[in-house]
């Protein structure tokens, strides 16, 4: 099964089980799932706390807002030091210690978010059009790069993600259902300013501005139920989003990183607060151990064996803003706003 970015399967933490995801959202940025193995954690004690060794790098000036990684490429979207060139690059990171760049498709604006599923990629960007700014949804095939399907919309997107024959596009108007094979909009649900979703099983977990996470049941994901909701206690965007087990995590800029049980989604429970040095951007879930992309902090380790009890095991400056974190395998990709893409191999 192919990794992907938004979702194909998704999965976070928990303290009984545990898959690797990822996701990030800057300004009207989105989400960028992964999974890989999965560990049957049982609650216990955290293996030995896995240390980082760099192994290469692709530098990128300017500014890098969001990533996805699937089938060793790695894809970027980048806005160059003039901050009038917009664009995708596309990176090989089959050798993790010589990154190479492999292709640029150029884009009429900033692109908002980036997902790959399978031999897809789809992203994200706000349009100006009939005196407001909409936004656009784009199909383009990893092997050719060329545009194949567009979806417009009303508002600027924030994220998308895939399920099945079903993708959901979020935006301020909340979360518009797509048919995959007409791509084009069925309905609307869910609430106002929604940014990003993570799907653990059949639960979607969707969070925004308003409400910190609405719980929708996706048993039928052509028609999503609202099962419950938790009012966001600082009215501030979300950066991230993961979800598995009925425990949620929700990433939120300078306020920290919130962990949930919603275990019963009419009556979500507030766990922890788990303050960061910087700015909780982007997380990653891997054994236990949950890595966070902390803004100027860099990259923190954090042991979550007793996700009430969370405990900061490893910091690693990265001279730069830590805006997203990938786990996949033995790899932690970081992607830094203003120098690109930073390769770690985990190590005891």
């Amino acid at each position: 099964m192919p990794f992907n970015t938004a979702i194909e399967y998704w999965n976070l933490k928990n303290m009984k089980f545990i898959c690797l995801i990822k996701t990030t959202l800057a300004l009207a940025t989105g989400i960028t799932f992964f999974m890989t193995g999965c560990s049957n954690g049982n609650s216990g004690a955290a293996s030995s706390t896995p240390i980082l060794e760099k192994k290469g790098e692709y530098i990128l000036t300017g500014f890098s807002s969001n990533m996805a990684v699937s089938n060793n490429t790695a894809i970027i979207a980048h806005t160059d030091d003039s901050m009038t060139e917009d664009g995708i690059y596309f990176i090989d990171i089959s050798t993790p210690g010589t990154p190479q760049q492999t292709g640029i498709l150029e884009t009429e604006d900033v692109v908002a978010s980036v997902a790959i599923y399978g031999e897809k990629v789809y992203f994200t960007q706000r349009e100006y059009h009939d005196g407001s700014w909409g936004g656009l949804l784009k199909e383009v095939p990893l092997s050719d790069r060329e545009i194949v399907r567009t979806l417009s919309t009303d508002y600027i997107p924030n994220s998308f993600v895939l399920n099945g024959e079903y993708g959901y596009l979020l935006d301020y108007k909340g979360i518009h259902i797509i048919d995959m094979d007409t791509f084009a909009i069925l309905k609307t649900v869910g609430s106002l300013s929604s940014y990003m979703m993570t799907i653990d099983h059949a639960r979607a977990y969707v969070a925004g501005q308003y409400h910190a996470i609405d719980v929708f049941d996706i048993s039928y994901p052509g028609s999503p139920q609202l099962l419950g909701s938790f009012t966001n206690p600082y009215d501030s965007a979300p950066h991230d989003i993961k979800a598995s087990e009925n425990i949620v995590a929700l990433a939120a800029g300078g306020y920290g990183t919130l962990l949930f049980d919603a275990s019963d989604p009419a009556s979500i429970e507030l766990i922890d607060i788990h303050e960061t040095g910087d700015w909780a951007e982007g997380l990653a879930v891997d054994d236990h151990y949950t890595y966070l992309a902390d803004g100027d902090a860099g990259l923190v380790v954090i042991d979550t064996s007793n996700i009430a009890s969370p405990v900061v095991k490893e910091t690693y400056s990265l001279g730069d803003y830590a805006r997203e974190v990938i786990v996949i395998g033995n790899y932690v990709y970081v992607l830094l706003n203003g120098k690109g893409l930073v390769i770690f191999e985990k190590t005891k």
